[in-house]
């Protein structure tokens, strides 16, 4: 995994004004790099400080949000504790990706939504509209969250459903500004043609990753990373840094089990037992679920583990809700703590895999069947 492969020459490029070698991705999570390494330059600090302050205050969103939607400071409490242990989290929010940016646009996003849902005006529609905007030019796939929004609002907000569809399409012109904006510095020296143009270059990239042109056949085969299904049954890649004789440095990506197969039961659970009787905070977080995880089933191109990157605060905040269900109990309290040790064990275990340190072979022996 090496980040001056990805993300980094199109930060470079834009501070020399040179053409951006990534055009598959909207520019503005690049261009926030680029600003990291025009303070604090050409170095892991103006690579990754802005990743770890964007990872640090999704965190805080997590907790604002989860605080929102229940109302009980120890569910938000609970979800924060389970996503701060949360190892793709922890190694995406070091790292000069743009899935971090993505994530944090989107948290603000689903905040400000919420505020609308409970006191609809215009102030908490317009930083919804800004912040999804945001997100969506950072990466396309923000706009996974539009449909379930519209639904939300539709079925909890206190307004007419003529008043939310007259403001949803407020909330789009709103979203298409700011996505244009952030190609300001592209607009300067290319024609609006050329810019739409550039639209469709980037549906054909896309839709050309497809595992036969990609790797060679037409279906996912024994190595089931790259297909939705292996993000369960595989649980991570694994990047050989370094290594001499009996040392070695490796980064694995991979979720939290306790967070994707928790959340994952809690997910189907919760839309049995209140998605179905439209509790309001539950069939926020699952329906904005439903959208951010299923349609990556059904893509014909190849897809990575950290697409789940934005549904793991959601993840966390329903664990978090179920969790409360035992904390009320007194005597089930020691439960809790269990759950939030375990989580943060099988967190430390994986930190040598998460920063890149050397380590001994048979530690990655025990750890992931090296050298599998």
């Amino acid at each position: 995994m090496d980040e001056s492969k990805y993300y980094i020459p199109a930060a470079k490029a834009y501070l020399e004004g040179a053409p951006d070698p990534n055009f598959q991705h909207p520019p503005l999570g690049k261009e926030i790099l680029a600003v990291d390494m025009f303070f604090f330059g050409d170095n892991s600090l103006g690579w990754r400080l802005f990743s770890i302050l964007a990872g640090f205050g999704s965190l805080v969103l997590t907790y604002i949000l989860a605080l929102k939607l229940s109302k009980k400071t120890a569910i938000a409490s609970f979800a924060v504790a389970i996503l701060g242990f949360e190892t793709l989290w922890f190694l995406y929010s070091t790292l000069a990706f743009l899935e971090i940016f993505l994530v944090f646009f989107s948290l603000l996003a689903l905040l400000f939504l919420w505020l609308y849902i409970e006191k609809p005006c215009y102030k908490h529609l317009i930083f919804f509209s800004l912040s999804i905007g945001a997100a969506v030019a950072v990466k396309w796939s923000a706009l996974l969250l539009l449909p379930p929004s519209l639904i939300l609002a539709l079925l909890f907000s206190k307004e007419s459903a003529s008043k939310i569809l007259i403001n949803a399409v407020f909330s789009l012109s709103l979203i298409i500004l700011v996505y244009t904006a952030s190609y300001i510095p592209y607009l300067i020296s290319h024609t609006t043609t050329e810019w739409l143009a550039l639209r469709r270059q980037i549906c054909e990239f896309h839709n050309s990753l497809t595992f036969k042109n990609v790797f060679g056949y037409t279906s996912f085969n024994d190595s089931l990373f790259y297909h939705p299904i292996g993000w369960f049954l595989e649980g991570g890649a694994v990047y050989t840094l370094y290594k001499q004789n009996d040392s070695i440095s490796r980064l694995v990506t991979m979720i939290n089990p306790f967070v994707l197969w928790g959340g994952t039961i809690l997910f189907f659970w919760y839309v049995l037992r209140k998605f179905l009787k439209c509790d309001p905070a539950i069939s926020f977080i699952v329906l904005n679920l439903i959208f951010l995880t299923i349609p990556w089933l059904f893509v014909s191109r190849v897809t990575y583990i950290y697409y789940l990157l934005s549904s793991l605060p959601l993840f966390s905040i329903l664990i978090a809700f179920f969790l409360f269900r035992f904390w009320e109990n007194p005597l089930k309290r020691w439960d809790v703590y269990g759950f939030l040790a375990a989580n943060a064990v099988f967190f430390f275990v994986f930190l040598p895999l998460l920063v890149g340190i050397q380590t001994h072979t048979s530690y990655l022996a025990w750890l992931i069947g090296y050298p599998k």
